[in-house]
């Protein structure tokens, strides 16, 4: 089990904050065979011309094996 939170605040662009968040639970379900899942998700409360919304999401399902 993994948490991280960053919060970023703008030093050259005066009240622009970020902010990113990971998620992440491992299991090993057998010996050296694991199945996790992230959860990540993104804020920035100035959009880019580009971006067309200021809030980003997703899931990831992996599977990985150790030798």
């Amino acid at each position: 089990f993994s948490l991280q939170e960053n919060v970023y605040f703008g030093v050259t662009e005066s009240g622009r904050i970020r902010n990113d968040a990971n998620l992440k639970i491992d299991w090993e379900v057998i010996s050296d065979f694991t199945l996790g899942i992230s959860v990540y998700s993104n804020y920035d409360n100035q959009v880019s011309e580009i971006a067309s919304s200021n809030f980003d999401y997703g899931l990831v399902v992996n599977i990985g094996y150790k030798w």
